[in-house]
């Protein structure tokens, strides 16, 4: 019993004392200390949506040559002439951003930017301005357009890419926005850059952790952890946490593994030793924490994936990888059309995708009922993408179809172990 009880004091401590004094480190770089943290994601509440017309963003202006001034100038011709035509080529710009002409607004700030004009950094204050306003008025659809017009052209702008992570984290796509924070860290070169989107990835991890803790959803917050660690992006402290999710949730394997990871760090080699010790104490067993409703759903071997077979209404089978990194699954724009049409489907807004060919934006359907094994999912998000994943596969089975279990991947036996949450 004594043993019992400190392994449980063991978990309280770490969790409430260990994420607080939290390093702020990551691989690639040191964050600056003194930078200030960038605005949490809820300080960019929804407001009403409104159309864009009655809710855009209070752009700048240029003041023309005969407007009057509180102070004295005497420019000549030539300059009020300059100035005129600045005036001209802004609101050129901003028209066309606000008339959702957003290709066209793109194609004329390279135009600019061939002329080497020193409008182009009054063009890009503006854009990231009305960005940032629709973003946070809620304004989604004018946000997406312009959004993805940009980085069809500048895809390593990290200013939007931040400001497209943000939307992601607000959207609760956390696997998108994660996706984003991985494409920021390849783009930033500079130390300034790094710290930026450094700053801006750990907190956004933290509010995550917050939030799910909060709800006790202990197999949501390992999800979401294991999405970091996969797409490279988890440091030490992070790593550490995800051992200690492990335990709680009774996947001791996975948790040694994860404490192996960051032993060597001294900052964590006291509490790694800690948690092995309690792990090897044996007052658990060595299995997922399973209920006697789980089920064992055979999968098919595909290379080094595995695909699933997943009910949509009309009885409908598709053949599925399984990807623990999607957040959300995905069917090919083929399957959509051949397989599935579009009867019985509704559609939320459409999101933004990191894929092989770049950000882009891809339609989302929403399936009624989904039926994987014997359990049946209601209202269920599926991406259309336009692409082909081959070999008669008809897309990805993501998280937010396996986030609904507790779930177990026996590669041994090629099953899936899934155990339905309450």
């Amino acid at each position: 019993m004594a043993r019992l009880i400190f392994a449980f004091a063991f978990l309280a401590i770490g969790f409430a004392a260990g994420w607080l004094v939290n390093d702020a480190s990551h691989k690639p770089v040191e964050p600056a200390r003194n930078e200030e943290a960038p605005k949490t994601l809820n300080s960019s509440p929804f407001l009403s949506s409104r159309p864009v017309s009655e809710n855009i963003a209070p752009l700048s202006r240029v003041k023309r040559s005969g407007e009057s001034s509180n102070t004295d100038t005497t420019g000549d011709a030539d300059s009020a002439n300059m100035q005129d035509i600045a005036a001209s080529a802004l609101e050129k710009f901003q028209n066309l951003i606000l008339s959702a002409r957003y290709t066209e607004a793109v194609d004329y700030y390279q135009e600019k930017e061939r002329e080497d004009s020193p409008l182009r950094a009054t063009f890009k204050r503006e854009l990231l301005k009305f960005l940032d306003h629709q973003l946070k008025s809620g304004e989604h659809r004018a946000f997406l357009g312009m959004t993805e017009a940009w980085l069809n052209t500048y895809f390593k702008d990290l200013d939007v890419l931040l400001l497209l992570a943000e939307y992601n984290g607000l959207q609760a796509y956390y696997g998108e926005a994660i996706s984003i924070y991985q494409l920021l860290f390849s783009y930033s070169d500079r130390d300034g850059d790094q710290a930026k989107v450094q700053s801006a990835f750990i907190s956004f991890v933290h509010q995550r952790d917050a939030v799910l803790l909060t709800r006790q959803a202990w197999f949501e917050l390992q999800n979401f952890y294991e999405m970091v660690e996969q797409v490279g992006l988890a440091n030490d402290n992070m790593l550490f946490r995800l051992a200690e999710i492990y335990v709680h949730n009774g996947q001791f394997s996975d948790a040694i593994w994860a404490a192996q990871r960051v032993i060597g760090n001294p900052r964590f080699r006291d509490k790694a030793e800690q948690l092995l010790a309690l792990i090897e104490s044996g007052e658990y067993e060595n299995r997922p924490l399973l209920s006697v409703n789980s089920q064992n759903l055979k999968l098919e071997r595909h290379g080094h994936h595995y695909l699933a077979n997943v009910s949509f209404p009309g009885n409908v089978r598709l053949r599925l990888i399984l990807d623990t990194g999607a957040t959300l699954s995905v069917i090919s724009k083929e399957t959509q059309i051949e397989k599935l049409g579009l009867s019985g489907y509704s559609f939320v807004p459409d999101r933004m995708f990191n894929t092989a060919n770049g950000v882009v934006r891809g339609e989302v359907m929403r399936v009624p009922s989904l039926l994987i094994g014997a359990f049946e999912l209601k209202n269920m998000d599926v991406a259309v993408l336009p692409q082909s994943f081959g070999d008669d596969i008809d897309g990805l089975l993501g998280m937010n179809v396996l986030s609904q279990f507790r779930f177990h991947l026996d590669q041994e036996k090629a099953e899936l172990i899934l155990d339905k949450m309450d």
